[in-house]
């Protein structure tokens, strides 16, 4: 029996990971379809390329065109991480994180943007996938 997989779609944006999966739940194709005051979970699955001592969060929603800064992330993407920094070079990481979509976000689609960036500020991991809150 094969184990089923279950993946988002998304746009790479210049992961320098040598992979990197995506995995939004209930969310196989976007426009994901979230709900204002729910907690959802995303999943970003990558796999070095060299090590990476730590890694900063970085999730942004395009909103008219302009990069705006997603409310409430942890920036310390280290402490949603398994295995936790520093991850060795060749080691497929997890990073798990609890989304919450506060009652008074808009109703709105948009495009999120989730960068990982390690200690020297470059993109482990840079994905893009749409969004509608309802």
């Amino acid at each position: 029996m094969c184990p089923l997989i279950f993946a988002t779609e998304f746009l790479d944006c210049g992961s320098e990971a040598l992979s990197v999966s995506l995995d939004v739940a209930s969310c196989d194709i976007p426009p994901c379809v979230v709900s204002r005051g729910d907690t959802f979970s995303v999943s970003i699955i990558f796999d070095t390329d060299h090590e990476v001592e730590t890694l900063i969060a970085d999730v942004t929603a395009n909103i008219g065109g302009l990069s705006v800064p997603w409310p409430g992330f942890d920036e310390d993407a280290c402490a949603y991480t398994e295995p936790s920094c520093p991850i060795g070079v060749n080691v497929v990481a997890n990073w798990t994180y609890p989304v919450e979509i506060l009652p008074e976000y808009p109703a709105i689609t948009t495009v999120a943007t989730f960068r990982l960036l390690d200690g020297d500020l470059h993109d482990e991991v840079c994905l893009q996938v749409p969004v509608t809150i309802i």
